[in-house]
């Protein structure tokens, strides 16, 4: 069943016609780097807003982390797809933020656990049209993630383990 393919976003048109990215089960992660002021944080809210375009808010849904304030990620929190910006976190949020995804981790391997799948692409294609989809797909976004990992150095290496387990769920 292909009825939820990977999920791609337009980013821009080149000679060779419109350009895209895929975020799916074989490349679920994107790193954007540059100097400052090459253009990071438009290429963030491109890829956010053409995934906004492209999918419902039955099927997805963001987590934005802004280090700038909330300048570059704001305006798209008027999104129909829920979406929870954080923006100059402290400490606390910071752990906030990271237990709300390992929790969100757990309760997604509880429900593949009860389907008897082992990730959520196979929930995806094995959930009939008839179902509500039980979880949407949850792009987390984070915007100088250079500020975060300096401010809170453990922050980098458990958004990492995060990201490990996440890719299938």
């Amino acid at each position: 069943n292909a009825r939820l393919p990977s999920l791609v976003a337009a980013i821009g048109v080149s000679h060779h016609g419109v350009e895209s990215l895929a975020l799916g089960n074989e490349h679920p992660h994107l790193l954007i780097a540059g100097n400052t002021g090459c253009g990071k944080s438009e290429v963030l809210r491109t890829l956010v807003a053409a995934l906004a375009c492209r999918y419902p808010p039955e099927r997805l849904e963001f987590l934005l982390v802004d280090f700038k304030g909330g300048a570059a990620l704001a305006p798209l929190t008027g999104l129909p797809q829920r979406s929870t910006l954080l923006t100059d976190l402290a400490a606390a949020d910071v752990q906030r933020a990271l237990e709300f995804l390992r929790s969100e981790l757990r309760r997604r391997e509880r429900l593949l656990a009860q389907h008897g799948l082992s990730d959520f692409h196979q929930l995806l294609h094995t959930t009939p049209d008839t179902e509500p989809l039980v979880f949407r797909e949850l792009v987390v976004v984070v915007d100088e993630v250079k500020m975060l990992v300096d401010a809170f150095s453990s922050a980098g290496d458990e958004l990492a383990k995060i990201a490990t387990v996440g890719r299938s769920l």
